[in-house]
């Protein structure tokens, strides 16, 4: 029978597992023994909290059916028995996120017979927050309990008040601020727009401008103005030939070293290389067809001619 129930045997109630002995006499007047065995059988049920998060999940106490003469053996996945209030009773500490188990095995009295429950516990670590934050180099942001300066993705955790933690995923990236310098080449009457406004004379001229990613973008620009480019009529080197295909022959006619630079006609430095009072040699096959011009400092001038390569 289940547990609970009762069965009238042997002159009285009975609830409990044994065996009862009743006598009666027969319509015959014959003797008639009945021999009755009880067996109690119960169905296992556990409660308990079913859902937690894992700073929370401490000390949960969970109860098993209470049946008279009846021995418990409880067992946990994913986590400790932490103590017992009672055989019926266990209190677990959860270790691991995610579906957990709690198992009690019942046995009656005599171990006749026994019933399993299981319960499935689950365990949350947090509610996940994704964010994306971009800084530029030589910036910082105080994430992780720390101001960061590097990318990489970094996790705070906010206790929760009565829910579960809120873990805040950051996602950081750091973007470089630019620095480019360049070289620009015009003519004397020509202007070049740099620093805001139309600049004329050779100098260095600072663009501060913002990249797309927000950081800062620094140009500087050399502009160097020609003055009287064919005109000059100080011939202080020789040149030849010109046009060319290959090369060039250079001869300094200046007592001193100096130092010759080609650039295109974008101001950008292309070769560099001293020169002396012999005859130097400039190998121009890696260079496009095109117009070049041919710098020569020497005796703190400088001298210009322009190149023409073709093929």
């Amino acid at each position: 029978m289940v547990s609970g129930d009762s069965v009238f045997l042997a002159g009285a109630w009975r609830k409990t597992p044994g065996t009862y002995i009743d006598n009666f006499t027969t319509i015959n007047g014959c003797d008639s023994i009945v021999t009755t065995t009880v067996i109690v059988t119960f169905t296992t049920t556990i409660t308990g909290a079913t859902a937690l998060c894992q700073s929370q999940a401490v000390n949960i106490s969970y109860t098993a059916t209470l049946h008279p003469g009846s021995s418990y053996n409880w067992s946990v996945n994913g986590g400790n028995i932490t103590g017992s209030s009672g055989i019926n009773q266990v209190t677990v500490t959860w270790n691991v996120n995610g579906n957990n188990t709690i198992t009690v095995i019942e046995c009656n009295s005599n171990l006749s017979f026994c019933d399993t429950a299981v319960l499935t516990v689950v365990v949350a670590g947090g509610i996940p927050v994704i964010s994306t934050i971009s800084i530029c180099t030589g910036d910082s942001v105080f994430i992780n309990n720390a101001w960061q300066t590097a990318a990489g993705t970094f996790y705070d955790t906010i206790p929760g008040s009565g829910a579960c933690d809120t873990i805040l995923i950051t996602n950081l990236g750091v973007y470089p601020n630019y620095a480019d310098t360049t070289q620009l080449v015009i003519n004397s009457g020509d202007s070049a727009f740099l620093a805001g406004v139309w600049q004329q004379t050779t100098g260095v001229y600072v663009d501060n401008f913002i990249s797309s990613a927000g950081c800062d973008s620094i140009i500087v620009t050399y502009l160097l103005v020609i003055v009287g480019l064919e005109e000059t009529s100080e011939e202080q080197f020789e040149l030849w030939p010109n046009p060319a295909s290959d090369g060039f022959y250079l001869k300094n006619l200046s007592t001193q070293t100096g130092m010759i630079s080609v650039f295109d006609q974008n101001g950008r430095l292309l070769l560099r290389q001293m020169s002396t009072t012999g005859i130097v040699y400039l190998d121009v096959r890696m260079f496009a067809v095109g117009m070049y011009y041919l710098q020569m400092e020497a005796n703190e001038k400088r001298y210009f001619r322009r190149l023409e390569i073709v093929r």
